[in-house]
């Protein structure tokens, strides 16, 4: 039984890791403490015998090996359970992973998540310094030559105020067009924008 239950708690900690957050390493440390309870739960509720043993099948998918006895009929039945905690079928055939490496492996992530926590101090004083407004530079040009916005723009815009086609981007733009770009979200940012102005007069404002 100690065998069954380590293969148990040694997938559901995978689910767990593999978020690589905090809330991702205490849902591993909640797993490990309370699956002796839910075992037990099943045995009782259910009246069956049963073996859990973590195996990989021919894609390198871990799956949950489930060897069920029930108790009434004397029949056995074989089911896989993916990570996500849903039967499915494997792909070819599986090999048996050794529980004690994997659950060495799994307490070598938890021991590197716990470090960098550590040492990012992750605290809400934290966050709101990395959240405050910061300052930025707003820059404007009136040019008639070639040239780009740097990388790094957030917005900006651009209008011909000459008498002739200009090129913005690698296309045309005529006389007296103006065009926008927005904030794109997510803390992205614009690559560089080419333009010519060669022969007219581009007003370009943007903020970096």
């Amino acid at each position: 039984m100690e065998k069954q239950i380590l293969d148990k708690k040694i997938l559901d900690a995978l689910k767990c890791i593999k978020c690589n957050t905090a809330e991702g390493a205490a849902e591993a440390n909640a797993i490990l403490n309370d699956i002796l309870t839910a075992v037990g739960t099943l045995v009782t509720e259910n009246k069956i015998d049963f073996e859990l043993a973590a195996v990989k099948d021919s894609e390198g998918t871990v799956w949950q090996m489930v060897f069920e006895k029930d108790e009434a009929t004397g029949a056995i039945n074989v089911k896989y359970i993916g990570a996500d905690g849903t039967p499915g079928a494997v792909v070819g055939g599986v090999t048996f992973l050794d529980p004690i490496l994997v659950l060495t492996n799994i307490l070598t992530a938890l021991a590197t998540i716990y470090t960098n926590l550590q040492l990012n101090t992750i605290s809400v004083a934290n966050i709101d310094t990395k959240l405050a407004p910061q300052p930025r530079t707003h820059i404007t040009l009136s040019l008639s030559a070639v040239g780009a916005v740097p990388v790094g723009s957030l917005c900006g815009s651009v209008l011909n105020a000459g008498n002739a086609a200009g090129v913005w981007n690698g296309i045309p733009i005529p006389a007296g067009v103006s065009i926008p770009w927005q904030p794109i979200g997510n803390r992205d940012v614009y690559g560089a924008i080419p333009f010519d102005g060669t022969g007219t007069l581009l007003i370009i404002e943007f903020t970096l």
